[in-house]
């Protein structure tokens, strides 16, 4: 790093080893213990290396939560011992940023979103926030989309009491960011904007029946042998999911067997909720960003709106195309583009 670093040295051993780590980690031989993993020029790559070898080093384990709650040397060395709850929020600074400045809140994902808050050319803060659902699959009920964005929308307001309010989220976290818009927009908290990163709405897909049988037909010829493993799984999932959804199965499965689970992303469930959220029309008075990642493959009989199914939820609303598949529009060089629509919607 080029510049000079300041701040404070180690105070106790563990400072000193954690500081050691991070040096290492970060390959600078100055690390102050009162600033940011982050600001420093740690990643979420290197946070999770960082991580690991902190735990082989005082030989305790560290939860991310103890990481990312308190993301400097002093903070994680107070944290060493201290029980972190599963169920408990994950709010991490993934940018210190100036106070003055509206801050970001990424949702449904931590580490995910770090390359773009690094990259985001003014410095604002932004926070990576991650709340837990867990359950148990056939004896708790799933959580629903309302209850999932009021538990983030109390979260966030527990860190900026007032708006207006700047969200993020991508896929499923993308339809959270508006779900949490909508809980915010009704407490009477403006929002700024909401940026969804490729989260297609079911009215947004447009199929192709002949297409389709055609392609079917033209895979079976081509390669009989890939056709059949490709319909043996597919057959195999919709058998999975018929089971999922029947109530006799979860009854007969043995409690001790039933283990507690995060909210999934996907499956039918999700999809059943996408739905519901997609026929339910909204409209918020905010800015919305639609980011759609142009290179993710679909197949030739499968089209997709331009506003992937968005139209008419907000105010004014601005398509941003990223060529990149779904992960890469985080992910260099993409991100320069997403993080530079980011910029352009928080300031219009």
């Amino acid at each position: 790093m080029s510049t000079r670093l300041t701040g404070r040295r180690e105070r106790s051993e563990i400072e000193t080893r954690i500081a050691s780590v991070w040096s290492q980690v970060l390959g600078s031989a100055q690390v102050p213990v009162d600033q940011n993993f982050f600001t420093l020029g740690g990643t979420s790559a290197l946070a999770m290396k960082a991580v690991g070898r902190i735990e082989k080093e005082l030989g305790v384990e560290l939860p991310l939560q103890a990481f990312y709650q308190a993301p400097t040397v002093e903070g994680l060395a107070a944290n060493i011992g201290k029980t972190f709850s599963p169920d408990s929020p994950i709010v991490a600074r993934l940018r210190q940023g100036q106070p003055d400045q509206p801050p970001l809140f990424c949702l449904f994902g931590v580490t995910l979103y770090q390359d773009l808050a690094l990259e985001l050319a003014e410095d604002r803060p932004v926070f990576g926030v991650h709340v837990p659902f867990r359950y148990v699959p056939g004896q708790d009920r799933r959580p629903t989309l309302q209850e999932i964005g009021q538990r983030y929308a109390d979260l966030i307001r527990s860190h900026q009491t007032h708006g207006p309010y700047h969200l993020l989220g991508l896929c499923f976290g993308g339809i959270v960011a508006y779900e949490v818009a909508r809980h915010l927009a009704a407490s009477g908290g403006p929002v700024a904007a909401v940026t969804i990163i490729d989260a297609v709405l079911p009215n947004a897909i447009q199929i192709d029946r002949r297409k389709r049988w055609l392609s079917y037909l033209a895979r079976a010829w081509e390669n009989p042998l890939e056709f059949q493993r490709t319909l043996r799984k597919r057959l195999k999932r919709t058998y999975q999911r018929s089971l999922l959804r029947s109530s006799f199965q979860n009854w007969l499965a043995p409690k001790d067997t039933r283990q507690t689970i995060d909210l999934p992303i996907d499956g039918p469930e999700v999809d059943a909720e996408v739905n519901r959220f997609a026929a339910s029309p909204s409209r918020l008075p905010t800015r919305l960003l639609v980011v759609c990642a142009t290179k993710e493959p679909r197949p030739e009989w499968s089209t997709v709106a331009p506003d992937q199914g968005w139209c008419g939820r907000a105010e004014t609303m601005v398509i941003c195309n990223v060529p990149a598949n779904h992960l890469g529009v985080l992910r260099e060089p993409h991100v320069q583009m997403l993080a530079q629509a980011v910029s352009q919607i928080s300031q219009a």
